[in-house]
């Protein structure tokens, strides 16, 4: 053998789950990660979140004026512009390449992309890629 003793092995990650069989994996043939060669250390890092809910300082219809949408719209872009990155969740399609059209004409056409399964596929890498 060329090395006096077993090899000692550390797997590191910050996105692998479950956990334990990343574990199993690791230790090789016994598969067993409550060995005592195999300790897991997982320090339950979670990244702190700014979430909220706001609505248009205006009496909300079933049918939101052009005016309101302007209001909404408005207010994305400035929170855009406050942070780094930046996600718009929406309930269809239409509803993601309107929103991509008007927030585009505030912040810039590369500053924003569509995201959904009707688009190619480059589209949706390229969005990813930049995001």
């Amino acid at each position: 053998a060329l090395c006096p003793r077993p090899l000692l092995r550390i797997g590191l990650s910050a996105t692998q789950k479950p956990i334990e069989k990343v574990a199993r994996f690791l230790v090789g043939a016994s598969g067993n990660p409550r060995d005592p060669a195999c300790r897991i250390v997982d320090i339950g890092y979670t990244r702190p979140r700014d979430l909220g809910i706001e609505v248009p300082p205006v009496a909300l219809e079933a049918v939101m004026s052009n005016d309101t949408w302007e209001l909404v719209y408005d207010r994305l872009a400035h929170l855009a512009g406050e942070h780094r990155t930046t996600l718009v969740f929406v309930n269809t399609r239409r509803m993601a390449e309107r929103v991509t059209r008007f927030l585009a004409e505030r912040l810039g056409s590369r500053q924003v992309a569509a995201h959904h399964g009707s688009l190619a596929k480059e589209l949706r890498l390229d969005a990813e890629q930049r995001l």
